[in-house]
């Protein structure tokens, strides 16, 4: 089977199974059309992320109050009495 037979066997395929292709296509489109429409608003909330950071300023702190300590994280609370 050469490459010529191949295109002619596929397309007669395509012609006698109409709705089918078209629907495989469709989906294909489709498909196709989600990623690159997820891609781009990916790139564009990056975007807007990295400029908001930029806007802050490098001289720009945040100072949340607690620790990252695990070992502080498991005090023992004290103990209640009746007084």
């Amino acid at each position: 089977m050469n490459i010529l037979e191949a295109i002619r066997i596929a397309l007669n395929s395509l012609l006698a199974n109409k709705l089918r292709s078209i629907l495989t296509m469709l989906g294909i489109i489709i498909g196709v059309g989600a990623v690159i429409a997820l891609l781009a608003l990916g790139g564009a909330i990056q975007t807007l992320v990295t400029s908001e950071l930029q806007g802050l300023g490098s001289n720009l702190v945040f100072l949340f109050p607690g620790t990252n300590d695990p070992e502080n994280d498991r005090r023992v609370p004290p103990r209640l009495t009746n007084e």
